[in-house]
This record gives C-alpha cells, structure tokens and sequence, in this order.
C-alpha cells in the first residue's frame, strides 16, 4: 500500500512514542522484578511480607511485562506485531516495510 508523506510522518511518530513506552515496559517490570528480589534475598521486608506474595509479585509483573511487549511493539501502519531483528534495527518493519524512522 502506498501512504502519503503526512501518513509517513505519522507512522514515524507514532514508532517514537511506541519505543519510549517500550522501554518503560522493559525497565519498569525489571525494577520492580529487582526491588523484590533483593527484599528476598537480603530479608527487608520479611517479617511484614511473606516471601510467597513477593514471589507472587514477581510472578505477576513478569507476566505482564511479557504481555505489554506483544501488544505494545507493533507496526503504526500495518497493526502486525514486530519482531526484534535486524529489519525493525534499521527502521523498518519486517511485515510492511515501511520506515519508521
């Protein structure tokens, strides 16, 4: 399909917008992750809370960290989901090829 340069655009900001969520989605879980943890491990919290609700925790944010990936990283023109490599690298996507860069 050929779209015009405003759609172009578009897409370009809307792949913008898309990493930066995708970088909350990957760094937030994880510090969550990290933080309960090292709660574990050094005995912070638990006298207050049981290690199978932390356990549960990061069960639960590595879950949805996983899920928020695959709806979150797909294509502004095509609504396909992207694969990490070396197309979506470059700018492109692998489906569509359109530039989002």
């Amino acid at each position: 399909m050929e779209y015009t340069d405003k759609q172009k655009l578009d897409f370009k900001r809307q792949f913008a917008i898309i990493r930066r969520r995708q970088a909350a989605i990957t760094v937030l879980p994880l510090f969550i992750i990290l933080l309960c943890g090292a709660a574990i491990h050094n005995g912070l919290v638990l006298d207050k809370i049981p290690v199978s609700i932390l356990a549960l925790i990061i069960f639960f944010v590595s879950i949805g960290g996983v899920v928020l990936f695959f709806v979150n990283f797909r294509c502004p023109a095509c609504k396909k989901f992207m694969m990490v490599g070396k197309a979506t690298d470059k700018g492109l996507c692998p489906n569509c090829g359109i530039e989002l860069r």
